[in-house]
């Protein structure tokens, strides 16, 4: 995950850190296997530890095959602070999913009455607001009432990193769960101590990555090769001055929007882009060590494109949104 992009908490304990005037201040109920969970939970650990089964449940869809997409012929890809949501009807898009997710976490919704399926990545940026506009999205779509489907979460992404970052956002995220007046039942959560592995003493996270079909319904790990449209503008979000979760797919018309925003050059990019690889590296993620092979690059790509582009007005001249639309499998500019 890009470096300034999430919530750096302190090392100190996750129990004083629901304490302190957080989003877990007001609980609403969380449903795991049909039973309400209404206490604070202070890592995902207590939580297994209350519904071992939910660990269970979340190991399998870590032992699928990892599907790999090239292209996305029919498929919405979401970077970090975006958010995508559709419904089977959609006859233009099969899959949402979303990848390079370190400590970062990726959410699925889906409400099973319906069919409509939401999915977002956070990086500890207004979890709470991305959260509730993806449950806005869902009953957007919902046509039944509520005695004919429930919403059910999928949580993905962290491992156990030095920092503890990844745990942190996993609480932030159930918190924010248990934060809503809709209730929701969790029946995947393979974040943290379930998404690690070790490797040669270092910690690495299993799954990066995972999309959904929102025909079916079903999860699968997944990596994306091909990012979607301007991928480099959209990186350069995290930097502006909007930190809010942002919609970007519109089923109702079949677009993908950027909308317009402001963002700002980091100090001394310059000097940062001659520094060598690993030095780069250390300064640009919050967890270099596990970084994919690609991220170097992708992240010179970005920071050459903002100072290429250092003002936002030239992108968005009339403060209009860019809007592309699939043709022949692939998202083009209107």
């Amino acid at each position: 995950m890009l470096f300034g992009t999430t919530s750096r908490y302190s090392t100190a304990s996750l129990s004083s850190f629901v304490t302190q005037g957080n989003i877990y201040e007001r609980n609403m109920p969380l449903f795991v296997n049909e039973e309400i969970y209404e206490s604070n939970f202070t890592s995902s650990s207590s939580l297994f530890d209350s519904c071992p089964s939910l660990k269970d449940s979340s190991e399998l869809i870590l032992r699928q095959p990892l599907k790999k997409f090239t292209s996305l012929p029919r498929t919405v890809y979401v970077y970090q602070r975006e958010i995508a949501a559709t419904h089977p009807q959609d006859d233009k898009i099969d899959i949402l999913g979303s990848d390079d997710a370190t400590t970062c976490h990726i959410l699925i919704l889906r409400h099973t009455g319906t069919g409509a399926t939401a999915l977002t990545h956070f990086d500890g940026q207004n979890t709470q607001q991305g959260l509730e506009t993806m449950i806005q999205l869902l009953n957007s779509y919902d046509d039944a009432s509520p005695s004919q489907g429930r919403i059910e979460a999928h949580l993905f992404g962290g491992f156990c990193d030095s920092k503890n970052t990844s745990a942190h956002l996993t609480c932030n995220v159930i918190a924010a769960l248990q934060n809503q007046g809709t209730n929701i039942h969790l029946q995947s959560l393979c974040c943290t101590e379930v998404n690690n592995v070790v490797r040669g003493d270092i910690n690495w996270p299993v799954l990066y990555g995972v999309g959904v079909n929102v025909k079916t319904g079903k999860i699968f790990p997944a990596e994306f090769e091909d990012k979607g449209p301007n991928a480099m503008l959209r990186s350069a979000r995290i930097f502006g001055d909007v930190q809010a979760m942002t919609q970007v797919y519109f089923p109702e018309s079949g677009e993908f929007r950027i909308h317009p925003f402001n963002y700002r050059v980091p100090r001394h990019l310059a000097t940062l882009l001659s520094l060598p690889d690993d030095i780069f590296l250390a300064y640009t993620s919050t967890s270099p060590e596990v970084e994919k092979p690609g991220y170097v690059q992708k992240t010179r790509e970005t920071f050459k494109f903002m100072l290429s582009n250092p003002m936002s007005r030239m992108i968005f001249p009339n403060t209009d949104p860019h809007i592309y639309h699939l043709e022949d499998g692939k998202w083009k500019m209107k």
